[in-house]
């Protein structure tokens, strides 16, 4: 049982299930509730509405549903009959309500996770088009299968969305009311055929049900007593998702082979959130099946969904601490693999959510202490797609520097990457705040270098230093005494020069990477003639007029928090 708390609340995921979902052994059926998390109307919502339409002999909505005892079968096939037993009204309804409260499925979290699913077959006994519409804009193939020909004629190399209670393109295909329902449970239909053939050897996944909606019980019950010839070994496990729990229902979907998946078992979560919470599941369901090999039975890396950037938002919110300043001093995250972080840089964006996945990539970096070598590409990519922004010009700047835990690490992965977008990286101005820390940093390493000590952050810092001077790295226009401290930056690497000559002839690649091997080279030298006893102990503090250094023997990172710079041990 895998185990997760991607956003609201931890649960837990069958593994069989996680199993199934890589080898496309899993058919996802939906009901209304999963196009409640677009804010679709439901069922309710939409006989409401055609009571307001039609003659209804006298009768309010309240009245037909009482005498109904709420039954929406019965009280659709009440108004079918008012409407002359013409179905039209009832589709013009639903189709208004459609137009009037949709929004495009890319931002629902459940949409896009479930496209991360590759499922091979998609059934729901929804009317809307909005798993259509995912694909289409995603850019993915699939096929309707809506009517008896669809079914004759559908292509396997396609994901198949099949409509099994019609589509609004084809009145004919509809089932809306009472006595269509009924008719239907003969499950003699090609629609019925076809899901008894697909069922063989899969899973079906329920979601987007619940009390109240056609009774999935009874389909389920008459499917499993068509199927009895086919061996226990090849009927695999079957599940509902449900969101808050029923023990009642657990035992009665468990005596007919469906087993509960309950996404808030502790009924904590506020029932305007409730469709998040599959957005939720289907992230964590689809995140475990994928990894890095992307969307099961394809070659496309998985999509990022609104659900995911909810998860590094809180990733982001739970992780960091703050110094004085208010600035995060702490790093988020540290190395997963896995984690919310993980997955943004390694999938595909959709155009849709763009702007708002650039929002928080860039607010983000100050807390990103590590990336994997694996998740370079994707970290390479989203900073050409968001860039040149000031923060990561920053952000750069600082952990080349040495001036973020986990900078060394990160820098020499950079280097040895030989792929990033440099131009992107130095393409924006630093603020004001950035050269100051920038030049106090310097300062640090100049006054421990006079001491007669050496590292390889002065080699970095060397390397920004020339480029403030060349102008390829430049103040913002909006910094006050820019002219100033670039002076301060020309006396600095003066300084440096006369410690490490190399420095003097060394020019950076204004648009690429550092590239030191020549002055590291010559700091090695320096660091093996370094008299052990000159190494601080730990916790020492020197004073470099309002600097103070926190010096941690082996450690050479510096976190600045206004006037107070401190190196911590990576």
């Amino acid at each position: 049982m895998a185990e997760y708390a991607l956003g609201r609340v931890r649960y837990g995921i069958p593994e069989d299930l996680i199993d199934a979902v890589k080898e496309r052994r899993v058919i996802p059926f939906l009901g209304a509730g999963f196009s409640a998390t677009v804010g679709l109307p439901d069922w309710g919502q939409l006989l409401q509405r055609l009571c307001a339409e039609i003659d209804t002999g006298g009768l309010t909505f309240k009245e037909i549903s009482d005498f109904a005892h709420d039954d929406y079968l019965q009280i659709a096939e009440y108004l079918f009959i008012k409407s002359d037993r013409r179905i039209g009204p009832l589709r013009h309804v639903i189709e208004q309500g459609f137009n009037q409260n949709s929004i495009s499925p890319i931002l629902s979290g459940a949409h896009v996770e479930l496209v991360n699913l590759g499922a091979p077959q998609i059934y729901t006994t929804n009317y809307d088009d909005l798993i259509e519409s995912t694909y289409r804009d995603l850019g993915l193939p699939f096929s309707v299968v809506a009517l008896p020909k669809d079914v004759a004629s559908v292509n396997d190399s396609r994901t198949q969305i099949i409509k099994y209670h019609g589509d609004l393109r084809h009145e004919s295909t509809l089932v809306l009311t009472e006595s269509a329902y009924y008719k239907r449970l003969d499950f003699e239909s090609p629609m019925d055929l076809k899901f008894r053939s697909d069922l063989l050897g899969r899973s079906v996944l329920y979601m987007g049900y619940s009390f109240r909606d056609i009774n999935i019980r009874l389909i389920w019950f008459k499917l499993m007593q068509m199927t009895q010839d086919i061996p226990a070994a090849d009927r695999r496990h079957s599940y509902i998702v449900r969101l808050t729990p029923n023990p009642v229902l657990d035992e009665l979907y468990q005596d007919v082979g469906l087993r509960a998946i309950v996404l808030d078992p502790q009924s904590r979560i506020a029932v305007k959130d409730h469709p998040l919470l599959l957005g939720d599941f289907l992230g964590e369901l689809a995140s475990l099946a994928g990894h890095s090999d992307g969307i099961p039975g394809t070659h496309n890396p998985l999509f990022v969904s609104s659900q995911l950037l909810a998860a590094v938002e809180a990733a982001m919110g739970a992780g960091s601490t703050r110094g004085s300043s208010g600035k995060p001093i702490h790093p988020f995250g540290g190395p997963t693999q896995y984690g919310p972080i993980s997955r943004l840089l390694r999938r595909t964006l959709p155009a849709a959510l763009q702007e708002k996945a650039k929002s928080i990539f860039l607010e983000g970096l100050p807390f990103l202490s590590r990336i994997t070598q694996s998740d370079l590409p994707g970290f390479a990519a989203k900073l050409t797609k968001f860039g040149p922004d000031s923060r990561i010009t920053s952000y750069f700047v600082r952990i080349l520097r040495g001036g973020q835990m986990g900078s060394h690490i990160l820098r020499r992965e950079w280097v040895a990457f030989g792929e990033l977008p440099w131009d992107i990286i130095w393409g924006a101005p630093l603020s004001e705040v950035d050269l100051k820390w920038l030049i106090e940093a310097a300062k640090v390493e100049l006054r421990w270098t006079d001491d007669g000590n050496a590292d390889d952050d002065i080699a970095y810092l060397a390397d920004i230093l020339k480029r403030v001077v060349a102008g390829s790295l430049r103040p913002a226009p909006e910094v006050d005494f820019a002219d100033e401290l670039v002076g301060d930056v020309n006396d600095l690497l003066g300084h440096i020069c006369n410690v490490y000559p190399s420095v003097a002839s060394y020019t950076p690649e204004l648009q690429g990477a550092p590239s030191l091997e020549v002055v590291l080279a010559e700091i090695s030298q320096r660091k093996a003639q370094v008299s052990p006893s000159r190494v601080r102990p730990y916790g020492t503090e020197v004073d470099f007029d309002d600097v103070v250094l926190l010096w941690d023997g082996e450690a050479e990172s510096v976190v600045a928090d206004d006037d107070r710079v401190k190196v911590v041990d990576d």
